[in-house]
């Protein structure tokens, strides 16, 4: 990979172009079990949710135990 490196550091040199030869490489990513992922918008519960956090780690519900500080974090809708 240095070698193909310095040659194409000299080529630039002699010519004024930088070229690379073209490099095939694996695959490296699994095609996609699931298939077509789909990101369309999703819409906002009927009900208020809360999140909390219990020893580091966050919660997310329509009803927060009690003793919890828990933070509002969408209203019902109007």
């Amino acid at each position: 990979m240095v070698l193909i490196g310095v040659a194409a550091y000299i080529g630039y040199l002699r010519t004024g172009q930088y070229r690379l030869p073209a490099l095939k490489l694996p695959q490296l990513f699994l095609p996609n079990p699931v298939g077509e992922i789909n990101m369309s918008a999703v819409q906002a519960p009927a009900e208020p949710t809360y999140k909390w956090r219990i020893n580091g780690r966050w919660y997310y519900g329509d009803v927060p135990p009690q003793g919890v500080d828990a933070l509002l974090i969408s209203k019902e809708p109007e």
